[in-house]
């Protein structure tokens, strides 16, 4: 359907239309580290105060996907809502 277009990453680098620069990851990576070593969990809580996190849900579960828009704003799409 998408032919050579689409790639599938673990983890990528984005550079959003103003510059800044996004490490862009699967949550499951996170949650499997929260279930298996809660100390590192707790240090992580701590490290969110320092970066910016983007959460769009889970698909499968919520329709929902995070978006740049050609403005340069992030929006969160409701698939169930068009």
């Amino acid at each position: 359907m998408f032919g050579e277009k689409l790639k599938i990453e673990n983890e990528m680098e984005y550079e959003d239309l103003s510059g800044n620069k996004f490490l862009v990851t699967h949550g499951d990576f996170f949650d499997s580290i929260t279930m298996t070593k809660k100390w590192l969990a707790v240090l992580g809580d701590y490290g969110y105060d320092l970066l910016l996190h983007l959460n769009c849900g889970d698909w499968v579960e919520s329709c929902t996907a995070i978006v740049e828009t050609l403005e340069g704003e992030w929006k969160i799409i409701n698939f169930r809502e068009k």
